[in-house]
């Protein structure tokens, strides 16, 4: 029996279907977020690392990243 004809039979999309979906409703979540919040600076960062754009910031990325990690989040 194949993958198609069970999907067939469930009446169920394919996974990476819904997986791109889900992708881009939370895209979609992210994008309407305050531009201060981390969640919208790291899509920022994303889109503009994929476009080529090299970022002006990343001294305070890097400030920001260590002030808010401590040694003990890192600790299993």
């Amino acid at each position: 029996m194949s993958n198609a004809s069970v999907m067939d039979q469930v009446k169920q999309r394919p996974t990476c279907s819904r997986i791109r979906d889900r992708r881009i409703t939370m895209f979609g979540h992210v994008r309407r977020l305050q531009e201060s919040v981390p969640a919208h600076e790291a899509l920022r960062l994303a889109v503009n690392t994929r476009t080529g754009v090299r970022p002006d910031d990343r001294l305070d990325c890097f400030l920001m990243l260590s002030t808010s990690m401590t040694l003990n989040d890192l600790e299993p």
